[in-house]
């Protein structure tokens, strides 16, 4: 799904906030994996505890950090 970094606990994606990225499909207790469109390879976080959507909004929450997506499609 496509999805934009509104905002993140994670030092290291900072540089990636307001940023479109394509989040690839995951599952609770497994990282995610998100490409940028103008970066080759992959970006990946720790194992996620949770996740909740609520219409256009993701908010992903991982061993390390929290992520919050604005769902584009």
């Amino acid at each position: 799904m496509k999805v934009i970094l509104k905002s993140t606990t994670n030092a290291r994606m900072l540089r990636f906030v307001n940023e479109e990225l394509f989040l690839y499909p995951f599952e609770i207790g497994q990282a995610f994996f998100a490409k940028t469109l103008e970066q080759p390879g992959v970006i990946s976080s720790s194992a996620i505890k949770s996740f909740e959507r609520n219409e256009d909004t993701l908010i992903v929450t991982t061993n390390n950090s929290e992520y919050v997506f604005e769902v584009v499609e």
